[in-house]
């Protein structure tokens, strides 16, 4: 995937990235903002998660659990994989 977007390992290790079919690219809290709008169970979530105010919790949310995946990963008794 690193050669269809042109960003090294280094650039894809560090946030979760979505590639669509036409080449929209979307990464970080905003891939699953993409993924939640298409589930009919969890449009409801995809909607708070855009209200203002809301949207920035939601980010710095993501962004908090993306800077600690490592340690989320060893309390589940995961390998870590950086």
């Amino acid at each position: 995937m690193g050669e269809c977007l042109k960003l090294s390992q280094e650039e894809l290790s560090q946030d979760i990235r979505l590639l669509l079919v036409d080449g929209t690219q979307f990464r970080g809290a905003d891939v699953y903002r993409e993924v939640m709008r298409h589930i009919w169970w969890a449009y409801p979530l995809f909607v708070l998660a855009c209200v203002p105010g809301l949207c920035h919790l939601f980010d710095f949310a993501y962004r908090t659990f993306a800077k600690n995946r490592f340690r989320f990963s060893s309390a589940c008794g995961l390998r870590n994989q950086p």
